[in-house]
């Protein structure tokens, strides 16, 4: 009896994944270190706070005097503060499966009708009130549409961030409405408002001064050449960690959180234990509603004015934090903290671009990107793994490698076109990769041949890697493509049991030698090196004639001649749009 009760210790522990059949004989405290390590590795933050630490390396490297300031810093988290807020709300209400691109517009009419009431005369207590009184009513009725119609909140929430943005442009009138400090008073200062320093601090609504803040000077040794002084303060970055701690109390401290989490993770199964999931997805839209218009007044306390433009493309930032920060797509599981560093990583992405010198169109560019990837952050948490980089990629690299023939015959009829597709995405990813991480490289140690290492448009610097990578993108793309709209014909024509998957297939693992590209992409703009460019290119291009020889003739069950046929006509085609390219591009 005892030792079946120990086997049941043993499969529960096993089962709840806390610990091993041998983790009785550990020391507690290496189990415990184990546990905590564990924890950190499967936490989706992790990767963000990654990134994190990786752009705060950078921006040092960068310009270190201007990035190590207490200054910069509170711009970055200042820049970063409406995201948050609304982000910690969108968390919410994500975790419950549900959407609501409509928060930018929301941002922005809740700001411009707060200004016109505030101008108007009307107190800004009540103006604050009705405010986000009406915004949460806007959230339930969102609510109601989706839930009680059945409609997909992605598409009610295109139809109101429309609507929205219309009623804020006929609200303003066109024109940019501005409140003064004296209008806002000391309520609006203080939900997001700046203060200066040194800063007394009192009894509120008396005259009482307990004690004084005051400005700080200090110096980093051999960073700053000359004393930093810090002066202001502004009122967002209080309201960013106190909504934070109000926020990750409700998800994971309260019953209503906890129903909420139950709701993403299986609706089905959360209607069997009594809740109502759709209540709780009203709720979770009046809460974006009603913390979006804070943050709406917290920017119009800010800046001191609202314009039609304010808000539009919020939605599309903020839910790109969300995601970077760990927040599930498909719901059941997010991260208020999470929601954070996802917002401290768009600013300090945009922060460091400012400091390297770039223009709105590069902070723009690295934006799409942040979303792109965010965006794709689900997927790859829950696909990813390195098992799965070898089975995509090197195995089947390193068997082409070592014979051809033998992976064309045996291996390559049973891949399928998706995993093709695969292979020349990481081999993009490769050769950009090398290229990009050369250019910085020889921008950080040898600054004269720095601009040689690029292609056609960028410098090697930040947003030259970024160029670099899209570059290598297009081009083995395009070659892809023109090879797959040739091969296929021609193999149809000289095979009649030619298809796309196999055309794809042949295509994909058949370009493996284009991996070896990065060596003319790198060596490119060295004019001394020409011999090198051109010579390696002759050798990339022999290897891949023949691996596609074999690839068109074992997958398309073609003759040698009809193989070298439709490899010499893919080439043809190759070597005309290159020609094409070439002559216009000169």
């Amino acid at each position: 009896m005892a030792k079946q009760g120990t086997n049941y210790l043993f499969f529960h522990l096993n089962y709840s994944g806390r610990c091993s059949p041998l983790a009785t004989e550990m020391n507690p405290i290496q189990n415990r270190l184990r546990s905590i390590k564990s924890s950190l590795v499967d936490r989706r933050e992790s990767s963000v706070l990654v990134g994190l630490i990786a752009l705060i390396a950078l921006g040092i490297a960068m310009n270190a005097s201007s990035f190590l300031t207490i200054s910069n810093a509170i711009r970055v988290f200042r820049g970063a503060a409406i995201v948050a807020i609304i982000g910690y709300s969108m968390s919410l209400l994500m975790v419950t499966a549900e959407f609501d691109l409509s928060v930018g517009s929301l941002v922005g009419i809740t700001g411009g009708l707060a200004a016109v009431m505030i101008s108007g005369g009307f107190d800004p207590v009540f103006t604050i009130v009705l405010v986000i009184t009406l915004a949460m009513i806007y959230g339930v009725t969102q609510g109601l549409l989706v839930t009680k119609l059945g409609l997909p909140s992605l598409i009610v929430t295109i139809g109101t961030l429309t609507l929205l943005r219309g009623a804020h442009f006929l609200l303003l009138g066109g024109q940019a409405v501005t409140i003064s400090t004296a209008e806002a008073g000391p309520v609006m200062k203080a939900i997001g408002g700046t203060y200066t320093l040194p800063l007394p601090v009192g009894i509120p609504f008396t005259d009482v001064t307990l004690f004084s803040i005051p400005a700080l000077t200090y110096a980093l040794p051999g960073v700053h050449d000359e004393p930093q002084t810090f002066t202001s303060f502004p009122a967002q970055i209080l309201w960013v960690l106190a909504l934070l701690a109000v926020l990750h109390h409700i998800l994971f401290r309260t019953r209503f959180g906890h129903h909420v989490r139950a709701t993403g993770d299986n609706i089905n199964a959360a209607e069997t234990t009594g809740l109502d999931p759709h209540r709780i997805k009203i709720a979770c839209f009046a809460i974006v509603g009603g913390v979006t218009a804070f943050a709406g007044l917290s920017q119009l306390a800010y800046v001191g004015s609202v314009s039609p433009g304010t808000g539009t493309g919020t939605e599309l930032i903020v839910i790109a934090a969300v995601v970077l920060g760990g927040t599930k797509l498909t719901g059941g599981e997010g991260s208020m903290t999470g929601v954070l560093m996802g917002a401290l990583v768009l600013g300090f992405a945009q922060n460091i671009l400012t400091l390297g010198g770039f223009g709105p169109k590069f902070s723009r560019l690295i934006t799409g990107l942040f979303i792109i990837a965010a965006i794709g952050l689900d997927t790859v948490f829950s696909e990813f793994s390195f098992r799965l980089i070898r089975e995509w990629y090197t195995r089947p690299l390193a068997q082409i490698a070592r014979s051809p023939r033998s992976f064309f015959s045996d291996q390559a009829p049973e891949k399928g076109s998706t995993e093709a597709i695969a292979f020349v995405a990481v081999s993009i990813l490769a050769i950009g990769g090398i290229v990009a991480s050369l250019a910085l490289l020889a921008s950080f140690l040898a600054p004269p041949f720095a601009d040689r290492f690029v292609l056609f448009i960028a410098e090697a610097n930040l947003s030259g890697a970024v160029m670099v990578l899209l570059e290598v993108y297009l081009v083995i793309t395009l070659l892809v493509l023109l090879a797959v709209f040739t091969v296929h014909p021609v193999a149809t024509h000289r095979h009649s049991s030619s298809n796309g998957d196999s055309t794809l297939v042949a295509v994909g693992y058949g370009m493996a030698p284009a991996i070896f590209l990065f060596a003319p992409f790198t060596l490119y703009g060295f004019g001394f090196l020409s011999i090198l460019v051109y010579g390696s290119l002759v050798v990339v291009a022999v290897l891949m004639a023949v691996t596609l020889w074999i690839s068109v003739r074992s997958l398309h069950d073609l003759s040698p001649i009809d193989g070298a046929i439709t490899v010499g006509a893919t080439y043809a085609v190759w070597i005309v749009v290159a020609v094409y390219f070439a002559s216009n591009l000169v």
